[in-house]
């Protein structure tokens, strides 16, 4: 009878070190993923391995572009950027003369928004 309750006792034990450890070894786990994270999004190593490629149309934001048809207040005009030929306009009302340097500042429908370059 001693010897079944040594027995069950024992068991009993190795299971909770094992659950014990278990435990322990998720909450470490998800601990350091947390901690991944924080150090990938602060550190400038993991913004260029990570860095989204843009496509389609958001990849002309930011870029630069030459202003073709002259660009008065609200009325649209033409500006070419990477090479291809744009319909733009601008929120402010200025204006844009031709071969002026703009930039690509959002995509409204077909249109391009942009704003004189500083440069």
């Amino acid at each position: 009878m001693l010897h079944n309750l040594l027995f069950t006792l024992f068991f009993i034990w190795l299971f909770y070190t094992f659950v014990i450890k278990l435990l322990g070894f998720f909450l470490i786990l998800i601990f350091a993923l947390y901690i991944f994270n924080v150090v990938k999004r602060k550190s400038s190593f993991f913004q260029g391995f990570w860095k989204k490629h843009e496509t389609n149309v958001d990849a002309l934001i930011r870029k630069k572009a030459v202003v073709l048809r002259r660009i008065v207040g609200k009325e649209s005009g033409l500006v070419k950027v990477c090479g291809q030929v744009w319909s733009a306009e601008t929120d402010s009302y200025v204006t844009l003369d031709i071969n002026e340097k703009v930039i690509v500042e959002r995509v409204y429908k077909e249109k391009l928004m942009v704003r004189k370059s500083a440069y």
